[in-house]
């Protein structure tokens, strides 16, 4: 999973299609526009994995030492125990293209399913790797500080 994050990390910061082979051909990606309706899907899920752990950190945070100064400003501490789906919307084009390459790239569908316009991890992706995926987005590209596309 690891090696997908940097991939999207590196996408995003680059917009360079070569980290993805075969995505400008699959998925009919041939303008800026295309380009930045896929950074678009990668920003999504990358702040969902963020976000995800924030809130490991938070439901640990006795068990780590980490008090509530430490969160980003504006940071909600009403957080459910288990990490909520990234709600898609069916009519966005970041979300369709997220869709189509959830459901068909062999790299993304090894560790994320939708279901009912709904992201989130699959089943066979153990706790262990999940928090590992979140925590490396978190400590190398913590999206509150992420620039907006051009």
């Amino acid at each position: 999973m690891i090696e997908l994050i940097k991939s999207m990390i590196e996408f995003y910061k680059t917009g360079n299609l070569e980290i993805f082979p075969n995505f400008a051909k699959q998925y009919n990606i041939k303008t800026k526009y295309d380009i930045d309706t896929f950074k678009m899907a990668v920003l999504d899920i990358l702040a969902w994995l963020c976000t995800g752990y924030e809130d490991e950190l938070w439901k640990n945070r006795v068990k780590y030492g980490i008090d509530e100064k430490s969160f980003p400003i504006g940071y909600s501490f009403a957080r459910n125990k288990r990490q909520k789906t990234l709600e898609l919307d069916p009519e966005e084009e970041s979300c369709i293209l997220m869709k189509e390459i959830v459901d068909h790239d062999s790299q993304f569908s090894l560790y994320f399913v939708i279901n009912h316009n709904k992201l989130s991890f699959k089943k066979t992706i153990g706790k262990k790797e999940r928090i590992e995926g979140m925590k490396f987005v978190y400590n190398n590209y913590y999206i509150h500080t992420c620039p907006v596309l051009d």
